[in-house]
């Protein structure tokens, strides 16, 4: 049975809320990105543009809620870093498995004749 001091979580609560925090804060990241790009006129191509940095601000912004505090009370300085790691890789595997591919719309460029070929204006003889 977990132990619940003044409400706070506790042990795998804890654990679990912290994970699913990161995963919905890592998704919730890598859509707005997608937004932003796309309401600049750029499609999200490529890797994954945030950093840990960002990462770590935003979890740490998102622990620090009301919210979350009522629930967690004061996090752990691991415990914030792991979330901060957690909320990155999630946000990176969305946008990996969201963004566009590099060879979408782009032209594929028209073939010339070269040898053996039959180009415009050239027949087989």
């Amino acid at each position: 049975m977990v132990d619940r001091i003044e409400g706070l979580l506790h042990d795998e609560e804890r654990r679990s809320l912290l994970d699913r925090s990161a995963v919905a804060l890592g998704e919730a990241w890598a859509r707005r990105s997608r937004e932003v790009l796309s309401a600049e006129g750029r499609r999200a191509i490529g890797g994954w543009p945030g950093t840990m940095s960002e990462a770590r601000a935003r979890a740490r912004d998102h622990l620090a809620s009301d919210s979350v505090r009522r629930q967690l009370g004061r996090l752990q300085d691991q415990e914030i870093e792991q979330a901060a790691r957690a909320t990155y890789a999630r946000a990176r595997e969305f946008w990996l498995a969201s963004a566009d591919r590099e060879d979408d719309d782009v032209p594929v460029p028209a073939r010339t004749a070269g040898r053996g070929e039959h180009g415009p204006g050239r027949t087989a003889r």
